[in-house]
């Protein structure tokens, strides 16, 4: 589900926007897309195209992980790798650089 949003974001507590001049803030935030996710529900895959966008935690948090196999059962599991929290970013490098999303 997305929702427009305006004028709600804080971005003053992202470290990113913080000090972004204010009419350059209020620029970005008219573009911005606020997206809510179920618990588990997987946002991006490590590889994929990113289709051109980066997120921002504004609640709850976020596991960054790495597909590999699991050493004692030889079968395929994710692994965290990091977690994101409110007003945390991910996915910023592969919006920026074009390629492909990584963990």
């Amino acid at each position: 589900m997305d929702i427009a949003v305006r004028n709600n974001l804080p971005f003053d507590e992202i470290p990113l926007f913080a000090r972004m001049p204010k009419h350059r803030r209020e620029a970005l935030e008219r573009q911005i897309r606020v997206c809510r996710f179920d618990a588990g529900e997987r946002i991006c895959e490590e590889g994929e195209k990113n289709p051109g966008r980066f997120y921002i935690v504004l609640e709850g948090e976020v596991s960054l992980c790495n597909r590999g196999q699991a050493f004692s059962t030889h079968t395929m599991a994710d692994y965290e790798i990091a977690v994101r929290r409110k007003n945390e970013i991910f996915g910023a490098i592969s919006f920026l650089d074009g390629e492909p999303f990584s963990s």
